[in-house]
């Protein structure tokens, strides 16, 4: 018996020993990898590691658009999203790092791939430059250009109030989602102060926009339970509701049911909200909301009044009924 333990102790010794030697992967890289050249005015130089080239081309353009210093806010979940003319190409990268700075989506009108190299293992390496002056030239020209449509749009006299309103709306939401960042990238990218000129322009547009908006009143035909949550909705995002001469008309139909059923009071509603100006329909939707209580049916009815405002936030309602 002490001999076979003996065996099996010697055994088990000998076998740990041999597989406590773990080779150590040594992870090799092209030598461009670590030298990368220095930005300069001329150009931004971007390293990408991927298993694909075009993965890892993505990678370097990120790396450069990293660079440009887009600060919006911290901590926040980013989605930077690449597009390229030269290769029509369009790379998405997630990252779930909590950080400072958010490039958002940069567009490069080109850039050159100045060294590639595959490595064992699937492994793809770029080094990746985009000429400065060229991108800076496009993103000055697409800036431009959206500020003459938007100067068009906001001059143009419309007898639709409404459709000025979804447009106005519009542009204001991409002027500080998009515009405004696209000069951040035009900024970073040239030694010109125009920049700062197409946003001083930006901001007077928007302010116009705003000013224009103020001048719009609401008027709401509907119990006070809903009126109430419209109100809110609209006075949020700054618009006044009055009880005569108001620019645009809301009108709710409601139509209710109540149940009982195995000791639930239940409330059920049938909400038709019609959007006119100048004696014009110009939107209507639908929404159906239910609630139930075991209290009472005014509690029910109090939990529906609730479900129809977060329908109202959720389905975009008043986007789609007056473009706000």
């Amino acid at each position: 018996m002490v001999k076979v333990f003996f065996l099996l102790l010697v055994t088990f010794l000998f076998s740990g020993c041999v597989g406590g030697k773990k080779e150590v992967e040594v992870l090799t890289y092209p030598k461009f990898y670590t030298t990368i050249p220095q930005d300069s005015r001329s150009y931004y130089y971007g390293l990408g590691e991927g298993s694909s080239k075009e993965d890892a081309i993505a990678i370097a353009l990120n790396d450069i658009a990293s660079k440009l210093s887009i600060t919006v806010e911290s901590k926040r979940t980013i989605q930077t999203n690449i597009s390229t003319h030269n290769e029509r190409e369009n790379y998405t990268q997630i990252s779930n790092n909590e950080i400072k700075n958010e490039v958002g989506k940069v567009e490069f009108s080109s850039y050159e791939v100045k060294r590639y190299e595959q490595m064992p293992e699937n492994r793809h390496f770029v080094l990746v430059a985009i000429d400065r002056v060229k991108n800076a030239n496009m993103a000055s020209q697409k800036i431009a250009s959206k500020i003459d449509s938007y100067k068009k749009e906001l001059s143009m006299d419309s007898s639709n109030i409404v459709s000025k309103l979804k447009a106005l709306n519009k542009i204001s939401g991409e002027i500080n989602t998009q515009t405004l960042r696209e000069c951040d990238v035009l900024k970073a990218l040239s030694y010109s102060d125009e920049v700062d000129g197409y946003i001083k322009t930006l901001k007077t547009i928007d302010t116009k926009i705003a000013e224009y908006k103020n001048k719009i009143t609401f008027f709401i035909s509907a119990d006070d339970a809903y009126k109430n949550v419209l109100m809110e909705k609209l006075s949020s995002k700054g618009y006044s509701v009055v009880d005569d001469g108001a620019k645009v008309n809301l009108h709710l139909y409601v139509l209710e049911t109540q149940l009982y059923v195995m000791g639930n009071h239940i409330y059920k509603a049938n909400i038709e909200i019609t959007a006119t100006a100048d004696n014009k329909v110009v939107g209507k939707k639908t929404l159906t909301v239910g609630a139930k209580s075991r209290s009472n049916y005014e509690m029910a009815r109090d939990f529906g009044v609730v479900e129809f405002r977060d329908k109202l936030e959720k389905e975009s309602v008043l986007a789609e009924l007056v473009g706000i």
